[in-house]
């Protein structure tokens, strides 16, 4: 069943403000933490950007309670190291929402996240 034609359009115009926000959103944690610039990549995710981290971890744009949220998720082939049951249960989220974090808090949980992932990883890395 087709929408009627305004509907259509208020709905798809909401999914590009939606998406608008969450690219504002990386965006702006990108300008805030320029100190974290060569840690990541730009990755392409299904439908949208995210921020790679080596191969451990992705911040994740998402919405959430009608707002624009940067995920941190665990992701990546760090994580193969884990017996394939426990990979599957694991809780990937590591923090619901990143974008008011400060640079130390960040590095601080990214380097939790590493050492989660790589448990063999000198903690001078």
């Amino acid at each position: 069943m087709a929408l009627k034609p305004e509907t259509a359009l208020r709905k798809r115009l909401e999914a590009v403000g939606r998406h608008q926000a969450m690219l504002d959103a990386l965006s702006a944690f990108i300008k805030g933490h320029h100190k974290l610039v060569s840690d990541y990549s730009i990755h392409q995710l299904h439908g949208k950007l995210g921020l790679k981290f080596s191969d451990y971890a992705l911040i994740v744009p998402n919405w959430k309670s009608s707002k624009a949220v940067l995920t941190l998720v665990k992701s990546g082939d760090d994580w193969i190291n884990m017996d394939s049951d426990a990979y599957y249960r694991m809780e990937r989220t590591v923090a619901e929402d990143v974008s008011g974090m400060s640079d130390e808090q960040l590095e601080n949980l990214l380097d939790k996240t590493y050492l989660e992932a790589n448990p063999d990883a000198d903690e001078d890395e």
